[in-house]
């Protein structure tokens, strides 16, 4: 069954007259793509509709934190924006038809004087029902680039909240503008960071419960050999010992000594 893509957001501050830029994206092994966009969330947007498009999970749902500033001016703009998009590009046309994504509004307050009260408000926000009522199993994608500075670390914990129920953070991107040369603009990938971040939740779980699961979810998507072969022996470990399988303990307790002894061996060559 496919799984759904949602796109979440902070839609920044609506700019009039703003001319259209590019933005390149990097591919490796291929010639890099490039995006359009006038205001700062529109090139990262055009881009997460197509990855996730690319990845089979269409994006049917686009949850938007907006300021009161951008709720006035800019919202209907980013939806106009977003639509026309859609109907621009024969690809997601074909596969949106007549269908548009739902728009989710997260109202950010920030006439709050306290922090912890925009924070509060917002993440009630995301948590009721008919916002990801429904939602299990769908993947998420963030433009991480527009918002106030207090929000990015707000933007951590809702994508650890969705987590907990069943939405996978799939992309997280950043879109960097050049003033001096614009044809230096770039969207970046951020999930290197989010999975650095997903392993020491796994090293932490580990430590703490000796259960393996979320380190288990990073061996799966790890590239470099000898990460691999840790990762695997310390899941092997995990499951030996959830089983009470003490004939294993022994051996697979000699195999995870080994396995960091060459893998602190490799990061002292590698350095």
């Amino acid at each position: 069954m496919e799984e759904r893509g949602l796109l979440l957001l902070f839609i920044s501050d609506y700019k009039k007259n703003a001319s259209v830029s590019k933005y390149k994206v990097r591919r490796e092994g291929s010639e890099p793509l490039w995006f359009e966009g006038a205001q700062t969330n529109d090139a990262p947007v055009k881009y997460l509709l197509s990855k996730g498009l690319e990845d089979g999970h269409k994006i049917e749902k686009i949850i938007c934190i907006v300021s009161q500033k951008v709720e006035k001016e800019g919202y209907e703009e980013f939806k106009s924006m977003v639509n026309g998009y859609i109907r621009e590009k024969e690809v997601l046309n074909a596969a949106y038809g007549k269908q548009e994504p739902e728009y989710h509004k997260i109202e950010y307050p920030e006439d709050e004087a306290e922090i912890s009260d925009r924070a509060a408000q917002v993440y009630r926000q995301v948590a009721a029902e008919d916002c990801i009522g429904g939602e299990n199993r769908a993947k998420v994608y963030i433009d991480y680039t527009g918002g106030l500075r207090d929000i990015n670390f707000l933007m951590t914990a809702i994508i650890r909240y969705l987590g907990y129920h069943g939405v996978t953070c799939k992309e997280i991107v950043y879109s960097s503008f050049n003033r001096d040369n614009t044809e230096k603009n770039e969207i970046y990938s951020l999930s290197c960071i989010y999975d650095m971040y997903q392993l020491l939740n796994g090293v932490e779980q580990f430590v703490n419960t000796g259960n393996a699961d979320l380190l288990s979810a990073c061996y799966c998507r790890e590239d470099d050999s000898g990460t691999r072969d840790l990762l695997e022996q310390i899941v092997s470990f995990s499951h030996a010992m959830s089983l009470c399988d003490v004939r294993d303990v022994d051996g697979i307790m000699d195999r995870l000594c080994a396995g960091l002894d060459q893998f602190d061996a490799g990061e002292a060559k590698g350095s």
